[in-house]
């Protein structure tokens, strides 16, 4: 079966707030453990209120998958890239944070988990995030791509147990139907 299935509820999570709002004007409706869950037809959408480890972390991660009961994850960043949209196979983590340090293990997960195969996307680019810093004066390796969040997020994700597709994400996509489009 393929990772994204059209049968069942989808859904996607946006690595800040700033990333969601984006994709204005989607409204906000539910709001718990530090974020925001926005559900309109057959997709919810999820943003953390702020990018600190009191809002990402196993305890509140594992929590809103529960509560929402999904075991697969779309994971959306900003991109600083001239490809509008791009698929992550890997990520190196520059952000200066690790949402794991110190909230390992939880329940009976272990203390440091195996992180090497997070992304279900073999031919995807590999992403360096960088959280909030300017990026103009960052070089990058070849083939890696300067995003903000998702190397600091989607390894608390994938040690609460879920599945992960990880998309970039420019300032050009403003259209929540396109990344819908990509990732049929």
């Amino acid at each position: 079966m393929p990772f994204w299935n059209q049968a069942m509820s989808e859904y996607i999570y946006f690595c800040s707030k700033k990333i969601f709002k984006q994709f204005n004007p989607i409204p906000e409706s539910l709001s718990f453990h530090n974020h925001a869950v926005v559900k309109k037809d057959n997709f919810s959408y999820i943003y953390p209120e702020d990018n600190s480890s009191n809002t990402i972390n196993p305890k509140n991660y594992y929590s809103i998958k529960k509560q929402l009961g999904f075991s697969r994850l779309i994971i959306v960043d900003q991109t600083y890239h001239k490809i509008n949209i791009v698929n992550v196979a890997d990520h190196i983590n520059r952000t200066g944070k690790s949402y794991l340090r110190g909230k390992t293990p939880f329940k009976k997960l272990p203390t440091f988990p195996d992180i090497s195969n997070i992304y279900h996307e073999e031919n995807g680019k590999t992403l360096m995030s960088v959280g909030e810093k300017n990026t103009l004066n960052i070089n990058t390796q070849e083939n890696v791509i300067l995003s903000s969040w998702i190397a600091a997020i989607s390894p608390v994700w994938h040690y609460v147990g879920v599945k992960i597709v990880g998309l970039g994400v420019t300032k050009n996509i403003s259209s929540i139907n396109k990344i819908i489009k990509f990732i049929k």
